[in-house]
């Protein structure tokens, strides 16, 4: 079993539209990464694609746990997904966010960190 195929890019396709995939965890990461930096609902066939975490820079106390909620949320929306852990640390201007899961080909993890400029993130080698 692989975990697929996706277009290669964290948040834009690459100009070739070079694919990633095979039994690695690459695929996976960008395809969760497009998911939290796209606004939930911009997909017109797609309602429940995305959770947009710039959305909560500059607001008033962001919670941890509605952040946190949402990530899982999009991690479970990919198929693949087994089981994941998301750890949100909130500071004055930036988010960071800690995932880890599992899928049957084995573990995945990404280091996911939001401010005023956008979303970065690093994802494991190929």
């Amino acid at each position: 079993m692989t975990l697929g195929t996706d277009f290669s890019g964290d948040f834009d396709l690459e100009r070739g539209l070079n694919e990633v995939g095979g039994s690695n965890a690459l695929a996976l990461t960008q395809a969760i990464i497009r998911r939290l930096s796209t606004p939930l609902g911009s997909l017109n066939d797609f309602p429940e694609y995305g959770a947009d975490l710039t959305q909560y820079i500059g607001t008033s106390n962001p919670s941890e746990a509605v952040i946190q909620f949402d990530v899982e949320e999009q991690c479970y929306q990919e198929e693949e997904v087994e089981s994941v852990n998301v750890t949100v640390v909130v500071k004055d201007t930036s988010i960071s966010v800690d995932i880890s899961g599992t899928t049957a080909e084995g573990p995945f993890g990404l280091t996911v960190s939001v401010d005023e400029l956008g979303v970065s993130s690093i994802t494991p080698e190929a």
